[in-house]
């Protein structure tokens, strides 16, 4: 069994930096298998914060991975598979959202996304947890997996936040208002 170091809802855990302190409430992942690259769309970035220490350590993670660039920010090792990988910010009035791009030589380089490929169904597949709250459009769901053609672009959602539970919510800031200070 892989084990996923890679978590789509948490930018850190592309680099190499503490990986959840800055997370989406909704992630859109898109594979394009003809072109053989990989989308993924962070929206509403947030953190949990309780102190002002917590607070300014996502301070200090965000700049390393707004300025990734400039800072010689690194991505990590399991992403070496990958030949060219892009990361680009969009901010509005109300959130901050993560676009990372991928590029891919192989479809077993999926893997450590967990994203596996079947060779003789000619199909990809993903874990299907309840708790991550996965739509797909174009997957069909079999057993404890969603399935998705080989031969056509597919996508899949995840909002892995949408149940909080109470006491975690008042812990929950979005990561514009975690900036302004």
């Amino acid at each position: 069994m892989v084990v996923i170091r890679i978590l789509f809802v948490m930018l850190g855990s592309f680099f190499n930096v503490q990986a959840g302190l800055i997370v989406a409430d909704k992630t859109t992942v898109i594979i394009n298998p003809s072109q053989q690259t990989v989308e993924i769309i962070q929206e509403n970035l947030f953190g949990f914060v309780q102190t002002k220490e917590e607070k300014i350590l996502i301070q200090e993670r965000w700049d390393k991975l707004y300025y990734w660039k400039e800072k010689g920010t690194t991505w990590v090792e399991l992403l070496d598979n990958f030949p060219n990988k892009d990361l680009y910010f969009q901010e509005s009035d109300h959130s901050i959202q993560a676009t990372i791009k991928l590029k891919y030589k192989d479809e077993k380089d999926l893997e450590v996304l967990g994203i596996w490929y079947n060779d003789e169904l000619k199909k990809f597949s993903i874990n299907n947890k309840t708790d991550d709250n996965i739509v797909a459009p174009k997957g069909t769901i079999k057993d404890q997996y969603i399935y998705f053609e080989a031969d056509s672009t597919f996508s899949f959602s995840l909002t892995p936040f949408i149940n909080l539970p109470k006491d975690y919510q008042k812990h929950k800031i979005p990561l514009e208002e975690i900036l302004e200070n």
